[in-house]
């Protein structure tokens, strides 16, 4: 039988998902829609739980260092490490696409 994993979700991200609500919802007054997105990006992090190395490690070379993973929800990237010992996925952040990686994670490169 397979490890369930543990999934925990940082302040950043938590603070991210709560941005991403509230710009659709006011910025597009569609709170539905914001909702609706939120619930797929919770969904697909909740999925993590079964299968977390299902995704690869980041194209940016210091975050693959770190051990770093990304996948994608619509237009939003999803960063995550897996602690296989503790079998815990901790969720770093969430992003738009367009967003810089570097900017997202502090990066001076």
């Amino acid at each position: 039988m397979a490890t369930i994993f543990k999934v925990k979700i940082s302040k950043d991200a938590k603070r991210d998902l709560i941005k991403f609500y509230e710009y659709i919802a006011e910025n597009f007054r569609a709170p539905e829609t914001a909702e609706a997105q939120t619930a797929r990006i919770v969904n697909a992090i909740r999925s993590l739980a079964q299968f977390p190395l299902r995704y690869k490690l980041c194209d940016d070379d210091l975050l693959r260092k770190e051990n770093i993973r990304l996948f994608h929800v619509n237009k939003y990237n999803v960063f995550y490490t897996v602690h296989e010992e503790s079998a815990i996925v901790e969720i770093l952040r969430i992003a738009h696409g367009s967003m810089d990686v570097s900017r997202i994670f502090k990066i001076n490169n």
